[in-house]
């Protein structure tokens, strides 16, 4: 398996995905500076913090070195590969109608704005090339 692609694709919480979104931002913190930066103003305690980053590595998102006496959290994936793994498996979970999985897809790209959509046709052009070529 690559670098930065997941077996399974995990269930998030809000939490959680704040705790990547804040990681992928910043490229590693500890407990205590994720508290800080994500916990305090949600008056969420350390100890909830330090056990939503310790569910992340149990689930294979995060990296985890220990320096001194604190562990230093960065993900293990990318965005993009968490996000492919999510649309992947909605796909793949609401069956396999592809024109219907295609079109939510477009659909999705939509709402998020037009230009959503004109980069979603770039990527497929640039896709389509590279296989190409």
């Amino acid at each position: 398996m690559p670098p930065g692609q997941i077996r399974t694709t995990p269930r998030l919480g809000e939490l959680e995905s704040s705790l990547l979104e804040h990681l992928w931002a910043a490229g590693s913190a500890t407990a205590r500076s994720a508290h800080e930066d994500i916990g305090q103003s949600r008056g969420i305690s350390l100890n909830t913090i330090q056990s939503t980053l310790d569910r992340l590595h149990r689930k294979g998102l995060l990296e985890r070195r220990k320096v001194s006496r604190a562990f230093h959290y960065s993900a293990s994936v990318t965005r993009a590969s968490l996000l492919a793994a999510l649309v992947a498996e909605a796909a793949v979970r609401f069956g396999e109608d592809r024109p219907t999985a295609m079109s939510a897809l477009v659909d999705a790209a939509q709402q998020l704005d037009d230009a959503a959509l004109d980069e979603l046709e770039r990527v497929i052009e640039a896709r389509r090339a590279g296989e190409q070529g």
